[in-house]
């Protein structure tokens, strides 16, 4: 059985979504095809009445999902969590979270130069020119500095790009992300489901189509057309965007290598703990940080709507270095409980507890080597392989963001170019 539409979206994730959306509303058929349930990486599940995303999941009120969910029609309710009431830990202990500059000069987690060299730094990073810092590794960049302020500056890069990679992350990537961070972000409620329940409701609504459990396995060129193929049949399209897994899935589907791949980092991933507790109970901070070790425990609910009335939510995560050897389940899972015990919770006031033991966080650290983020793979890396047509669209695709912020810039690119392209054809 063969189908015919003028676009065909691959994968139904943050990329795909906002792709198949930008293309139906300028009036393209749209298909999009995932073997797996709508949402990908963005998807919430509940539990207990707890709403858990896929780790812990922060909107960028400044960036480029914030800009394109805004241009598509849809605003996300929900909260910023009180940062300036935090910590980190330091030696098995907590200190205050330096957010200004009456904390950094009196938190105990710094000491003398490095209180000086921090406060230096942290007073210079939102002004600085991150294209300056292009080709620097963040290990080279913060070379000089005094080890515990270095330390600082990595905690809260850390925190805005989600990224343990010092020896491979490009100091201008890095900055640059920090730089949208202080912008602000959102806890959502209802979770990043709400998101994409809200995205495609756009693609329906503007005449599209979403097919869950269509797992598409060749994607070829027939003339000027372009043929996706799945296990019930084949669709046929003026356009595609390939927006499902990495560089690997694209290359697996069209049986071309994707120009620029080998430009990127490895994929990064992160160890995740969700918590449910009594309101009343669990840390007195909203977010607690490691310093020493790349930690991370916010408080998500009641922030955002997540949890049951009552209760919190409190997401902890341990950053996971590329390359690292991999540790046992068990292991992975004390290092996150002892966080977040130091942090203030008690394993008997704990009424929800979900471990996930690695989930991918984002397709490839920007590389120092590659020039960071230009060195990305572009929306139609596929062009000059014989694949007219067919772009790309993912975290690991353009020039601009990081994480869900360079999946919703390159699927509005992608989307956008797949409507034209298509339009020319069917002309």
């Amino acid at each position: 059985m063969t189908d015919r539409t003028d676009i065909v979206v691959v994968g139904a994730g943050v990329a795909g979504l906002v792709a198949a959306a930008s293309a139906a509303v300028e009036g393209r058929r749209v298909t999009v095809l995932d073997a797996h349930p709508v949402g990908g990486r963005a998807r919430s599940t509940v539990q207990q009445g707890f709403t858990l995303n896929l780790g812990a999941h922060a909107l960028h009120r400044k960036g480029a999902f914030a800009r394109e969910l805004a241009r598509l029609g849809i605003t996300p309710s929900g909260r910023s969590p009180a940062v300036d009431k935090g910590f980190v830990v330091k030696g098995g202990e907590l200190h205050r979270l330096p957010v200004g500059a009456t904390s950094l000069m009196t938190t105990s987690a710094l000491k003398g130069r490095g209180r000086v060299a921090a406060a230096t730094m942290f007073a210079r990073l939102p002004k600085l020119d991150a294209t300056t810092l292009r080709g620097r590794t963040v290990g080279e960049w913060l070379a000089d500095m005094p080890a515990d302020a270095r330390a600082m500056v990595e905690v809260f890069l850390r925190l805005s790009s989600y990224t343990d990679a010092p020896d491979l992350f490009d100091a201008g990537a890095a900055v640059t992300q920090f730089q949208l961070a202080m912008g602000g972000v959102t806890y959502v409620d209802g979770g990043w489901q709400s998101l994409v329940d809200a995205l495609r409701g756009v693609v329906v609504a503007n005449g599209g189509t979403v097919a869950e459990s269509s797992e598409v396995v060749e994607v070829r060129r027939d003339g000027d057309d372009v043929v996706v193929r799945t296990g019930d049949g084949a669709t046929v399209a003026g356009a595609v965007v390939l927006s499902a897994g990495g560089p690997a899935t694209a290359a697996r589907l069209t049986g071309t290598a994707v120009a620029g791949a080998d430009r990127l980092g490895p994929p990064v991933e992160a160890s995740v703990l969700d918590l449910g507790m009594p309101e009343a109970s669990g840390p007195s901070a909203q977010i607690v940080l490691g310093m020493d070790r790349p930690m991370y425990l916010s408080v998500h609910a009641p922030v955002a709507a997540l949890a049951p009335e009552g209760t919190k939510l409190v997401a902890v995560m341990e950053y996971l270095r590329p390359g690292a050897p991999a540790r046992a389940p068990g292991e992975t899972r004390a290092r996150l409980v002892e966080h977040a015990e130091v942090s203030g919770i008690r394993r008997d006031d704990l009424v929800l507890e979900r471990f996930l033991r690695s989930a991918i966080v984002h397709h490839g650290v920007p590389l120092a080597s590659s020039g960071g983020l230009a060195g990305r793979p572009p929306v139609d890396a596929l062009a000059g392989s014989g694949m007219p047509g067919v772009f790309l669209a993912g975290d690991w695709v353009g020039g601009e963001g990081m994480l869900s912020d360079a999946s919703a810039a390159s699927g509005a690119l992608a989307g956008q170019m797949a409507a034209r392209h298509s339009a020319r054809i069917h002309a």
